[in-house]
């Protein structure tokens, strides 16, 4: 037997149907509004790091073309463990930051890899 729908129940089942779509829509809206705030703080966050990196540039700009000053010549220009055509890496491990052995009396022990 075929159900037959009264006015009423059309109108009831339309008002419900509407009512669904406007929940969806709020819904909606509310996952658009979450959006956005998680855009906008991305959005800050960005700008607070690309501000830290600027300041930085600025700051060491005019040391870039720089030469090498006070110990910089030992620990790296004259240390054996800087060669890049060192090809035993494991040494480095066994060495003070001036490239001595790091067992040697004469080294002061101080190691920085």
């Amino acid at each position: 037997m075929a159900a037959v729908r009264s006015d009423a129940e059309g109108a009831n089942g339309d008002e419900r149907a509407k009512n669904v779509g406007e929940e969806g829509k709020a819904e909606g809206e509310e996952v658009r509004v979450r959006i956005r705030s998680r855009l906008r703080m991305i959005l800050q966050l960005a700008c607070e790091h690309l501000a830290v990196v600027a300041v930085a540039l600025v700051s060491f700009w005019g040391a870039l073309d720089g030469d090498l000053v006070f110990d910089d010549v030992l620990a790296i220009t004259s240390n054996p463990d800087t060669d890049p055509g060192n090809p035993d890496w494991r040494q480095m491990m066994l060495h003070d930051f001036w490239g001595a052995p790091i067992t040697s009396t004469s080294s002061h022990k101080s190691y920085r890899p």
